[in-house]
């Protein structure tokens, strides 16, 4: 039960074994926060410089 509420609440355990599959999908789901991180970034960016008045235009 407490492997199960720490894997809810996204904690690690510090004596869990992990498997190749697990090492080898941790970065990738890093990769993938992080460029969603980004993406968002970048929405709020071209969001805040669509509102700036005055702003050169092409």
């Amino acid at each position: 039960m407490r492997l199960y509420q720490q894997a809810v609440q996204g904690i690690e355990p510090v004596d869990y074994v992990i498997t190749a599959e697990q090492r080898e999908i941790q970065p990738i789901k890093a990769q993938s926060k992080r460029l969603e991180m980004e993406k968002e970034i970048l929405k709020q960016t071209a969001m805040m410089m669509s509102e700036i008045p005055g702003k050169l235009s092409r």
